[in-house]
């Protein structure tokens, strides 16, 4: 009988992004990781708006729209094309009850190749501060038959695990044999996970989880520092543009961030809105500083008897200089794509599982 080639996938549904695998795949020469990644807008919309095939002009929509209690939404890649209003997110700590996070779980399932339409081991995960609270309610939620595009995916078994626990699957991932083990075995290692609005501090002592160690930074992330930075654009461009207001700007938070994140400018119709991005680094660095002192302050004395660190998430690009700076006896790890580094641990996390659990 052929051995089954178990379909594991994962899906890190951030307040920023949503980041899943399109495919994994296992070898003895390791894991292949073909990953996805959209904004994590959902816009609840009609029937009439959904376009037709034949509608699209130049190429398919990219937005996946998926039924919620019966109502639509639009999700994906164009899915802020939608939006008449606001950025389109639920920045809330019961973010995992509302609709809009099913309907981007659901768009995110859609998006990935998924053989006969079944998923032995789905990967999902949460903020440190909400894991103990609410892992079980969301291994039920993403545990069974989902409709979305015409297809039912079924997913057989949800895992929930602690966001930074993917980055640190990755870290040890990508070390040799040996180090890894001495790793496992007893090492101290501190995952610093900045998301879009969790500035994540996990502690792993050996291969367990240091509880007591572990915290979240709230509103440390990504936008908080977006915050700042629409508050100081808005403050430049008063005296040309006195009747624009700060809702404005705010509207153009993804763009801004792009920005920072590809060098890509920023326009109002035809106007630059950022002429100088330089400008706004000494800004971008205070927060970056205040928020890891108040982690250094809640590690306490435990700062001296870690032995690695680890950088992940999409804030990197904020707060990588800053962490380096306060951690002066350390060589932070980051990888070569630190945004995923959660999803593919959550993959390599799955696979674990699957071996010990569902064989045989």
């Amino acid at each position: 009988m052929p051995q089954h080639n178990p379909v594991i996938r994962s899906l890190d549904l951030g307040w920023g992004r949503v980041k899943a695998s399109q495919n994994v795949s296992f070898s003895e020469k390791g894991m292949s990781f073909h990953p996805l990644a959209f904004h994590s807008i959902a816009v609840p919309v009609t029937t009439a708006v959904i376009p037709k095939d034949d509608e699209c002009l130049f190429e398919k929509s990219k937005t996946k729209f998926v039924d919620v209690g019966g109502q639509m939404y639009a999700v994906g890649p164009d899915a802020k094309d939608y939006l008449v209003s606001g950025l389109g997110r639920v920045l809330t700590e019961d973010y995992i009850d509302s609709n809009e996070y099913l309907a981007l779980s659901k768009a995110a399932l859609a998006m990935m190749h998924i053989p006969d339409n079944v998923i032995d081991v789905l990967v999902v995960g949460l903020p440190v501060s909400l894991w103990a609270s609410r892992r079980a309610d969301l291994e039920k939620m993403m545990t069974g038959s989902f409709k979305i595009d015409g297809r039912t995916i079924v997913v057989k078994k949800a895992l929930v695990v602690r966001q930074p626990h993917g980055a640190f699957a990755d870290f040890v991932s990508s070390c040799d044999e040996k180090r890894a083990e001495r790793i496992l075995k007893r090492e101290m290692t501190l995952v610093l996970d900045i998301g879009s609005f969790t500035f994540d501090c996990f502690v792993m002592i050996g291969n367990k989880p240091a509880e007591q160690f572990s915290f979240a930074v709230n509103n440390g992330g990504v936008a908080s520092v977006l915050s700042l930075l629409v508050d100081q654009i808005h403050q430049d461009h008063l005296v040309k543009f006195p009747k624009i207001g700060r809702e404005r700007f705010e509207n153009l938070s993804y763009d801004i961030d792009n920005s920072f994140r590809t060098g890509e400018i920023v326009e109002i119709g035809q106007i630059p809105l950022i002429h100088q991005p330089n400008h706004y680094l000494p800004l971008i660095r205070r927060r970056a500083d205040s928020v890891v002192t108040e982690t250094l302050k809640k590690l306490g004395s435990k700062d001296s008897e870690i032995n690695n660190v680890v950088i992940s998430g999409g804030g990197v690009i904020y707060f990588k200089d800053s962490i380096e700076e306060k951690f002066p006896f350390h060589k932070p790890y980051v990888s070569e794509k630190p945004s995923f580094a959660n999803c593919r641990g959550y993959a390599l996390i799955g696979k674990s599982w699957y071996d010990a659990n569902a064989k045989g």
